[in-house]
């Protein structure tokens, strides 16, 4: 979906009644004319702990998704993206604190650096191919949104 003005993705979810905002950043590589994307593994001792996710997290105030989706995946990764980021989709869910949260994901296919993760987040990151998507711990929501943009 080409979306210019981000700022509308975020009048539209205030309109019904969001009102927590998380990036989410599908990195993608193509590895022996396959692609992939990487995926990180939450610590044990956090909310939904060992479960596998894209490299998200929320948006600041005063932050444009693009911002907040550089910030976040530099923060949880060390890799600097490009922000030519594509917008795909959306999902809804509930936080830790039972507020609806929508978490809006780009394509990210331009990156520089090698991934070092954030141990107090994440305890390891693999970059998983589209055939290893269904064994993941990614939660549902993520599943059916890699599942269903695999050629983006």
């Amino acid at each position: 979906m080409e979306i210019r003005d981000f700022s509308e993705l975020l009048e539209a979810a205030k309109k019904e009644e969001i009102v927590r905002f998380v990036v989410g950043g599908i990195i993608k590589r193509q590895k022996n004319g396959e692609w992939q994307v990487l995926i990180l593994k939450r610590i044990a001792n956090d909310f939904m702990g060992g479960i596998e996710e894209l490299p998200s997290g929320k948006v600041e105030r005063g932050e444009s998704l693009p911002e907040a989706l550089s910030r976040e995946v530099k923060e949880e990764t060390k890799l600097s993206i490009q922000l030519n980021i594509r917008y795909l989709s959306y999902f809804d869910y509930f936080s830790s604190k039972g507020i609806k949260t929508r978490q809006f994901n780009f394509i990210v296919n331009e990156y520089q650096g090698k991934v070092k993760i954030l141990e107090q987040e994440h305890s390891a990151y693999r970059w998983i191919s589209e055939s290893e998507i269904g064994g993941s711990q990614l939660t549902a929501n993520i599943k059916k949104l890699l599942q269903s943009n695999r050629q983006q």
